[in-house]
């Protein structure tokens, strides 16, 4: 017997100037693709160049990325788009001088059925919220601090 679940969905992107004082506002970029089931987060990584640009970029690549991929298999969807997106960001660090230290973090969620994907690299968190209001972070801090 197969149960039937009905999934509520509601989305919410949030970028903050952090901590260290060095960073200005809204220098995180966002995508959601409601009717794919893709969610994304980039922001930027504290006091580097550029990284306004780059998390722009990531979402401009994923974006595309995601609307024409065929992969069926979710992990393949999400690793193909993201391996695009870095691809770009490296390449445009290794083609323009000043865009050298280029760098974001990003977080990810694409749901397909009952199946939640979710990757993230660096800082940026997902979170997900139950019926009753309580927050549970789904992803841990991969960041190095130095």
């Amino acid at each position: 017997m197969m149960t039937q679940t009905n999934l509520q969905l509601n989305s919410a992107a949030f970028s903050s100037k952090g901590l260290n004082g060095k960073s200005l506002p809204n220098e995180g970029s966002y995508v959601e693709l409601e009717d794919l089931g893709f969610f994304a987060v980039a922001d930027e990584v504290g006091g580097a160049r550029s990284e306004e640009l780059a998390s722009q970029i990531i979402m401009e690549i994923l974006n595309e990325a995601f609307v024409n991929l065929q992969e069926e298999d979710a992990e393949e969807r999400m690793e193909t788009a993201i391996k695009k997106a870095n691809d770009a960001i490296f390449q445009m660090s290794k083609d323009i001088p000043r865009l050298s230290a280029m760098a974001a973090t990003f977080v990810g969620l694409y749901i397909n059925g009952n199946v939640a994907t979710i990757a993230h690299v660096g800082g940026s968190r997902l979170y997900r919220v139950d019926a009753d209001g309580n927050f549970y972070r789904e992803t841990q801090n991969n960041s190095v601090h130095l």
